[in-house]
């Protein structure tokens, strides 16, 4: 079972934020992949401020993300760690959201707001 979870994205990822956000307020382990170099952006400080560990992978590293054996060392150096596809895409994180359509409609119709269509 995981403790915790590694992601990906770069210096200003909404999805790293959240991770990193959510780890802080839950009390577990979060690792970032982060695409280039070092830099101190506003999301990056937080990062570091919400406890995430981060790791630079510079240009080249962060392209091999889509290589089969991208994760064996990742896995291997983070075993109590779930891997989370960048910006948390793919199968599992389109299911996770789903549900979000649903509660969205809910609270539009208790505002009074017949369809989600209303929002645009």
């Amino acid at each position: 079972n995981a403790r915790g979870i590694i992601s990906l994205g770069g210096a200003y990822s909404n999805h790293l934020h959240a991770l990193a956000a959510a780890g802080k307020r839950f009390g577990f382990p979060t690792v970032g992949l982060l695409r280039g170099h070092p830099q101190d952006t506003p999301t990056v400080l937080d990062l570091k401020a919400f406890g995430m560990h981060l790791h630079w992978l510079g240009y080249g590293g962060y392209r091999a993300r889509h290589e089969p054996a991208f994760w064996l060392p990742w896995r291997e150096h983070y075993p109590h760690l779930h891997p989370v596809p960048e910006g948390g895409g793919g199968l599992a994180g389109a299911s996770g959201c789903g549900v979000l359509v649903e509660q969205a409609r809910e609270q539009l119709q208790a505002l009074g707001w017949a369809d989600y269509d209303a929002w645009w």
